[in-house]
């Protein structure tokens, strides 16, 4: 079974911006569909930003998506769940590995039904 992400949640970066991530749709497989992701992050050099989540896969223990945002960077992301739902993780620009965050869910995750 995969962690359940449906909904509305959000995840702060340590770089500032705060994710806003709005989940349709989760598939047996582990992909999420009908999604969009907002940034927001004022004073930041892009104050708020937003697009589709492009590919994604959940499994009982990580999530991996990308989001192409409409700024025209994309970023990546990968976070794991803890044994309590917890979620963490750690994103870069997909043209700058480097440039990396980490990043840390507002909510706890149970397994899809």
């Amino acid at each position: 079974m995969t962690k359940d992400v449906r909904g509305t949640w959000s995840f702060t970066q340590s770089n500032g911006p705060v994710v806003k991530m709005a989940i349709d749709r989760q598939f047996n497989n582990g992909s999420i569909d009908g999604n969009t992701a907002t940034y927001d992050h004022p004073g930041g050099p892009i104050s708020q930003d937003s697009g589709p989540i492009a590919s994604s896969k959940v499994t009982d223990t990580q999530i991996i998506f990308r989001v192409n945002w409409s700024s025209g960077t994309h970023g990546q992301y990968t976070g794991t769940f803890d044994v309590d739902g917890n979620l963490t993780g750690i994103g870069h620009a997909v043209n700058n590995p480097a440039s990396q965050a980490t990043w840390v869910a507002h909510q706890t995750f149970t397994k899809q039904m």
